[in-house]
């Protein structure tokens, strides 16, 4: 870590984590640990695309991309991490004229194709914040993370339900196994990189593996129960 600010921006955001631990309000499938792992995959994707770009801007925006979960659980949470944003990134010397990036990466950096809020023509630092976030979003630590958060919002894990609405909101109002197919695929059609969209197929066959499995263990307890006159 070379920047200053950047060292200065992690002591901040800690803080405000540990504050939410201390209060048991932590979430911690958007915790600090998810924004530093994204904003290493973002250098990350940088390297292997060999791509120039705002360095401090990507960094910033992968930092604080989720930071509004901290006050909002919801899809609201990106007004509230541009808030922290505007808020957090002056105190901290991040150089005034890149903070309009920051923001415009991260008020775009969660939206899918074909879903309400979709902004297709964006900065390249919002592609590669996309790319990065989409990649923590898959293979098991992508199960993992949906599992968090499906849990909390108490989300059936499978319902057989088909009753699809994906326009409105960033999370169809579905089962969780197909909340998680659904927005898996979603995400790999914006990948930017052929790097993201490579390492994606891979964790998302991973994925559906793992979403079969499950399916078929809960369909095979029903027919038990249903064997059984139950």
């Amino acid at each position: 870590m070379n920047n200053h600010w950047e060292e200065e921006l992690i002591k901040q955001m800690r803080k405000f984590y540990l504050i939410e631990e201390q209060l048991g309000k932590m979430l911690p499938e958007h915790d600090l640990n998810h924004a530093i792992r994204v904003r290493n995959l973002c250098l990350w994707l940088v390297e292997k695309e060999s791509l120039t770009l705002n360095q401090d801007a990507l960094i910033a925006a992968a930092l604080l991309h989720d930071i509004g979960y901290i006050s909002d659980d919801s899809s609201e949470h990106i007004s509230s991490s541009v808030r922290f944003s505007k808020e957090l990134l002056p105190k901290v010397n991040f150089k005034k004229e890149k903070i309009s990036l920051v923001i415009e990466c991260i008020k775009n950096h969660d939206s899918v194709p074909g879903r309400l809020g979709w902004k297709e023509k964006v900065p390249i630092e919002c592609k590669i914040l996309r790319d990065a976030d989409a990649i923590e979003s898959v293979g098991y630590l992508g199960i993992i993370r949906s599992a968090m958060w499906g849990g909390r919002k108490q989300i059936p894990i499978y319902t057989k339900s088909k009753k699809v609405d994906n326009k409105q909101s960033l999370f169809p109002n579905i089962d969780l196994l197909e909340n998680i197919e659904i927005r898996s695929k979603e995400l790999m059609v914006r990948c930017f990189t052929k790097t993201a969209f490579k390492i994606m197929k891979e964790r998302i066959g991973i994925m559906e593996t793992i979403i079969n499995g499950t399916k078929q263990e809960i369909e095979f307890a029903e027919k038990e129960v249903k064997k059984n006159g139950n």
